[in-house]
């Protein structure tokens, strides 16, 4: 089901386990990397090697993407970073790496740094260690995949709902009252370019908040079940929009639309325009 290559070595105080995986039927390599990190004024980077030739980049932004030069700046990233020389592409997602460089084919994904908080390089936290403590210190775990964007008819340089995440567990809570079965299903999504990305309890009110994202930059009609809910929601998506739905635990109430920040959830809010704003430039 799965080959595994694992690779350990030091670094001064740190040591770093890294194993990469292939799994039978699976388009992707998988990195896991373990580090007991404990370096000063230092960042650690995983590289990835290609062979790609005069690429162009398109990274992750907060419900969105950026199209990039690839130019060796550090740049942000959110979950995911595709590089593509127009014919052949690769998809990298993380559950760790916030930001990147990519300096023509090569990617080096930032994993850790460690400066001293709110010192900017000027050295006046040397001497007060307790009130400029070294970031990232201790036992990190992180998560990497990289995926060849032509496999199963993903399109070079551009977002889908596979690049969305690493794949990393998130937490549950049985919101259904009586025993569940050996198999459920908390949350179905019909619409190959709607993720949704967020679902918890709303912190006014009683029910569920979902945040449902259009990510491949086309418009789309999604359908959104809630099994142990027994509700569903249909909805038209614009190119990278995003829609915040309250489901109410009363199931005479009707799944409505919510402002982003979820505000007024006494007041109904009409749902917005199907046309949302195009990707980042």
């Amino acid at each position: 089901m799965r080959s595994t290559v694992r690779s350990s070595w030091s670094l001064d105080h740190s040591t770093v386990v890294q194993e990469v995986s292939l799994y039978q039927g699976r388009p992707f390599v998988e990195l896991r990397i373990a580090v007991e990190w404990h370096e000063s004024a230092r960042v650690m980077k995983v590289v990835v090697p290609t062979t790609f030739s005069d690429p162009t980049s398109a990274a992750g932004a907060p419900y969105g993407y950026v199209e990039r030069p690839c130019s060796g700046h550090e740049e942000p990233l959110v979950h995911w970073i595709d590089i593509s020389d127009g014919r052949r592409g690769l998809a990298c997602t993380s559950d760790a790496s916030g930001g990147y460089d990519l300096l023509g084919s090569r990617l080096r994904l930032t994993a850790l740094r460690s400066p001293r908080v709110a010192d900017h390089g000027w050295g006046w936290g040397n001497d007060d260690p307790v009130a400029y403590p070294v970031t990232d210190q201790g036992l990190h775990r992180m998560r990497f995949r990289l995926t060849p964007t032509w496999a199963r008819g993903l399109r070079p340089g551009r977002p889908d709902g596979r690049r969305t995440s690493c794949g990393a567990p998130g937490g549950y809570r049985h919101l259904a009252s009586g025993r569940l079965g050996p198999e459920a299903s908390a949350i179905d999504v019909e619409g190959g370019s709607v993720v949704v990305p967020v679902v918890k309890r709303a912190e006014k009110g009683s029910g569920t908040v979902l945040r449902v994202w259009e990510v491949s930059g086309r418009r789309s009609r999604a359908q959104v079940t809630l099994p142990l809910h027994e509700r569903s929601w249909v909805g038209d998506l614009g190119p990278h929009q995003v829609r915040t739905l309250f489901v109410s635990d009363d199931p005479g109430t009707p799944v409505r639309d919510l402002d982003i920040p979820e505000l007024e959830l006494g007041v109904h809010s009409p749902a917005p325009s199907p046309a949302a704003a195009p990707h980042i430039p």
